[in-house]
């Protein structure tokens, strides 16, 4: 499965979600801005992105919306807060930082159907 990881700081949990993700087979692109996967959407997507909630509200809304019209089948906002500051839309998951290695690898293996690790 081809991952984006999205996320305006660079920060060490991004690169650990990024090898976790790679251990578990996917391949991983990592993205600092918005702007930048917005230019990458004109000519391919990903099956799955990880957004940083915090890229400013247009940027993640707008990769948001055009992730789902581009049919990205399985979209996650994450965020240091406890909520998320872009409303949630359907079929979005929400992930409050930092994200388990557990859960980020279940989450992406139980929509591939691969069950995810107990």
């Amino acid at each position: 499965m081809k991952i984006w990881i999205v996320e305006n700081k660079k920060e060490l949990e991004e690169e650990e979600y990024a090898r976790i993700l790679t251990e578990a087979g996917h391949t991983v692109q990592t993205f600092t801005n918005g702007g930048d996967v917005l230019r990458v959407f004109l000519h391919e997507y990903p099956d799955g992105i990880l957004i940083n909630d915090q890229l400013g509200d247009w940027e993640g809304n707008t990769i948001v919306a055009v992730a789902q019209g581009q049919r990205v089948r399985y979209v996650a906002l994450m965020s240091d807060l406890p909520e998320c500051k872009v409303p949630v839309a359907d079929g979005v998951t929400f992930f409050q930082k930092p994200i388990s290695a557990t859960d980020l690898s279940n989450f992406f293996a139980q929509k591939q159907g691969n069950g995810g690790v107990k």
